[in-house]
């Protein structure tokens, strides 16, 4: 146990599991007890329980002393959102924690060490791009435009004509890598904007439900609903004869 933090204090998750990138951190109340972190091609539904258990065990902290979850819930990976969203349902079943949503864009921005306007730039696949200007004030990052969406082609033109820096992650491509304006953001440095945003005092406050949480997704994927047959139902073939 940490001497400087009070045994009384919150314990506070932050989940930035939206991509490649597997960041967690926790907190208990200012006081950073763990991080973990890791970017791997398997799949999220093989990393993030695991990584999970490992956090929580290195600082002998319980699952069920958490009571507040911070959590990106995108633009990123729909399989990524949904595991998390998933895995997130399961154990609120267990322990009873609220959750403060965030998104990648404005994670970005609040990591960011300067002041004033900024793009903030993500892929979204397919080889396309997520894009919006922000304004960081202090310790705040207000978004000025909707989010624009699209290929490469699509958005450049938004960048053109200004010198306002240009937010991209770590790691990852972007064909102006070798602007100066580029200023990269490592994914792993996220989670700890998010753990800032859970930790202040009226934060508690604006955390919601799990199940009100909504992943934000740029594309969103088309589900086709497969109805079963049932025998002599409308449209379908008659069943066996009765009888």
């Amino acid at each position: 146990m940490n001497p400087q933090a009070h045994p009384h204090e919150p314990w506070v998750l932050a989940v930035d599991a939206v991509s490649a990138c597997c960041a967690l951190a926790l907190a208990q109340g200012h006081w950073l007890r763990g991080v973990f972190y890791s970017h791997s091609p398997l799949t999220l539904s093989q990393r993030l329980l695991p990584a999970l258990q490992t956090l929580l065990q290195s600082v002998e902290c319980p699952l069920d002393r958490i009571r507040l979850v911070a959590l990106n819930r995108g633009p990123g990976s729909f399989t990524a959102l949904r595991i998390t969203l998933a895995t997130l349902m399961g154990l609120r079943a267990r322990v009873p924690f609220r959750v403060l949503p965030s998104d990648t864009l404005t994670l970005q921005v609040l990591r960011w060490s300067g002041q004033g306007e900024v793009w903030s730039l993500i892929p979204a696949g397919r080889t396309e791009f997520a894009l919006a200007l922000f304004t960081k004030e202090g310790e705040r990052a207000v978004r000025q435009t909707e989010v624009h969406y699209g290929t490469w082609f699509q958005v450049y033109p938004l960048l053109q004509g200004d010198d306002r820096p240009i937010l991209y992650p770590e790691p990852g491509v972007i064909p102006m890598a070798g602007a100066p304006r580029v200023v990269r953001i490592h994914e792993r440095h996220r989670v700890e904007a998010l753990l800032a945003l859970a930790q202040r005092p009226e934060a508690v406050h604006e955390a919601v439900e799990i199940f009100d949480v909504r992943p934000y997704y740029l594309r969103p994927p088309e589900i086709r609903t497969v109805e079963a047959l049932i025998p002599g139902g409308p449209g379908r073939p008659p069943g066996p004869a009765a009888g």
